[in-house]
């Protein structure tokens, strides 16, 4: 309970996107419909790990002062940011690339997007907010271009890089006496992240009309924890608000989340077959009737006329306050 309870909780909010598409490679499942649902869950969570790693910065920040108020100002202050730095990164990255493209050959286009991503990192900690947070606009801005695929093919090798060094890098804070000292605790633990982790995934997917199947094989694919765990966890310890034991516990927790994620995508198709062999006749019938339901909520929103037109003003006006907000606010930190 306390800063504990809640530093503890933050571990299990985030599967590792490295470990979860090492394992789509390799099992061939990348292009495949729950392979995509996968990826997606893992996007989702990592935009949802800045803010818990914000939330948390506040936290340790204010302390037993957080409340309501800080918590809601410090969420719309990193919409704000957000907004402000997508809109200049669309504005700034697209043109730039098409430069780049037409006057130097994929060598210096890569050293240029290198020195971006350095850029909107260090603009983003100038912010006051993580360089992961710099790292993923980046990415998400460059997914926009007709360049990606090459950026892609050029970062591959980096990428591999640094995944393994900053492993490399958590392995060497962790005495492996302490993973054989809590090893119980960290069996029992990893069992509730897969079970819990399996279960909410699919819940959610087939709450939005996924089908069970898919949603249960993507599931199955988003068990491991990783790397905004480690992060987490080092900053509850740092902070003192947590016991030391928590880092490589979580550390613990991902090796073995990560080696049930392997197996159980493996036998995703064999595991499906007999969750859905288990399944009541009416829980099937009620899942197809509710999945109608969202398609006929769909369609019928699709037609609304209202709804077409007020959208996208609403997209606007929402997305126009978050930018001038964002000038306001971050226009001193960032001069």
């Amino acid at each position: 309970e306390g800063p504990a309870g809640i530093f503890f909780a933050s571990l299990f909010v985030v599967s590792s996107s490295a470990i979860v598409s090492k394992v789509l490679a390799e099992v061939g499942t990348t292009h495949e419909r729950a392979g995509q649902l996968a990826l997606g869950v893992t996007l989702i969570e990592g935009i949802l790990a800045i803010g818990v790693l914000t939330l948390l910065n506040t936290y340790v920040t204010l302390g037993s002062q957080v409340g309501r108020p800080a918590l809601g100002i410090t969420l719309g202050q990193l919409g704000a940011f957000v907004v402000l730095a997508g809109i200049a990164g669309l504005l700034i990255v697209p043109w730039l690339l098409r430069r780049v493209g037409v006057a130097a050959g994929e060598e210096l286009q890569t050293i240029g997007v290198a020195a971006l991503l350095l850029a909107l990192a260090a603009m983003t900690y100038a912010a006051g907010y993580s360089l992961a947070l710099g790292s993923l606009l980046l990415g998400v801005i460059v997914s926009e271009t007709p360049q990606r695929f090459q950026i892609e093919r050029s970062f591959e090798g980096v990428r591999d890089l640094f995944t393994a060094v900053f492993y490399v890098a958590v392995g060497l804070q962790i005495d492996v006496g302490l993973l054989w000292q809590h090893a119980l605790p960290i069996i029992a633990i990893s069992v509730f992240v897969v079970l819990v982790r399996v279960g909410a995934t699919t819940t959610s997917l087939a709450l939005v009309g996924m089908p069970p199947r898919d949603a249960f094989r993507a599931g199955l694919m988003v068990a491991p924890i990783g790397e905004f765990s480690f992060l987490f966890a080092q900053l509850g310890v740092v902070a003192v608000l947590v016991p030391a034991e928590l880092f490589p516990i979580s550390v613990g927790v991902s090796l073995l989340t990560s080696l049930a994620a392997s197996a159980l995508a493996r036998r995703g198709g064999d595991l499906t077959q007999w969750v859905a062999g288990l399944q009541p006749a009416w829980l099937s019938a009620w899942g197809g009737y509710y999945r109608d339901w969202i398609d006929r909520i769909q369609a019928r929103r699709s037609r609304n006329l209202l709804w077409q037109l007020s959208k996208k003003r609403l997209v606007q006006i929402l997305v126009s306050a978050f930018f001038v907000t964002g000038l306001l606010v971050f226009a001193e930190r960032l001069h």
